[in-house]
């Protein structure tokens, strides 16, 4: 029993660090994994931002960034400084 625990602990423990890094590698910033804007960084906008790229464009007469989706470019979110 013990060690059926220690097995399941384990490849929880080393899914857990390969998800780390797959989201650390991947390079989109933390800051910007929060999606809707709650402050927190749920497990779904982190795993979301896995499809997502970011840019600095000119939106509004302001400078912003565009989230978009990797898969064919269509915007996901907009973030301008002052909004």
């Amino acid at each position: 029993m013990r060690r059926a625990l220690f097995g399941i602990f384990a490849v929880v423990l080393c899914a857990g660090v390969a998800f780390g890094f797959a989201l650390w590698r991947h390079g989109f910033p933390y800051a910007l994994m929060d999606l809707d804007g709650s402050g927190f960084v749920s497990p779904f906008e982190a795993v979301e931002s896995l499809g997502l790229g970011y840019r600095q464009i000119l939106g509004h007469g302001r400078n912003c960034t565009q989230i978009y989706w990797r898969k064919d470019g269509s915007e996901r979110k907009l973030i301008c400084a002052g909004r």
